[in-house]
């Protein structure tokens, strides 16, 4: 990683390579934790208290709702993030069906807490040795937009069902050497999502925009005595 990545591009990063050496099951309820420690790690260094940082935890809204990572200073959710891995080659099976959850589990948490700060990161790995179909791609163009809307709730008063934060972690589930033609050919496709997610969509700009908003709502970072 060079000097002038970002905290949260480099804690993705580190754990995305940890990730890699030792997969999940695709059903393991630790398919997500080391995203979750990545965020965590970054939440801390920006002055939020580790031990106030809790891992699929529960948020009693009118459906309650367990978040894979909350800040609850004071035994009250202040700040939730959900995390989703949905690959490049399973959009077209699981893209709509998980944007319309992310939008009623945004007005779910957002209803019984207004004040919540809210984000929502999506993580979207690319197999090299499963090709997307056209259908796929046409599906992330229009789940880009779609998270696009979803982004920016700037107050407690504004639309319930969007987050204040949105991101779109694009990685690689490449293990090792790929043959020249095959690194070429997952290269390309790597680049040409990226070149789809607008900058506030990226993980940089959720990471800034989250703890932005949580001082805009709570002021700074202060624990219960």
């Amino acid at each position: 990683m060079t000097a002038n990545v970002e905290p949260v591009d480099r804690s993705l990063g580190l754990a995305h390579t940890a990730w890699l050496a030792n997969p999940p099951h695709k059903n393991s309820p630790q398919r997500t934790q080391k995203y979750q420690e990545a965020l965590r790690d970054y939440l801390v260094a920006e002055g939020f208290t580790e031990s106030s940082i809790k891992f699929d935890y529960p948020v009693p809204a009118l459906f309650s709702k367990s978040c894979d990572l909350v800040y609850a200073p004071f035994l009250f959710p202040r700040l939730a993030v959900s995390l989703k891995i949905i690959p490049l080659h399973e959009l077209s099976a699981h893209a709509r069906t998980r944007l319309e959850e992310a939008t009623g589990d945004a007005a779910n948490i957002h209803g019984q807490y207004p004040e919540l700060v809210l984000g929502y990161l999506w993580i979207l790995p690319v197999d090299p040795q499963v090709s997307a179909q056209e259908g796929d791609w046409a599906i992330l163009r229009d789940a880009v937009r779609f998270l696009s809307r979803l982004a920016g709730r700037a107050g407690a008063t504004d639309l319930s069902a969007r987050y204040e934060a949105v991101g779109v972690y694009v990685c690689s589930w490449a293990q090792g050497q790929l043959p020249q033609a095959d690194g070429k050919r997952h290269n390309k496709d790597l680049a040409k999502i990226r070149r789809q997610i607008p900058t506030f969509l990226t993980p940089a700009a959720m990471g800034r925009l989250l703890v932005a908003s949580y001082r805009q709502r709570f002021g700074e970072l202060h624990e219960p005595p």
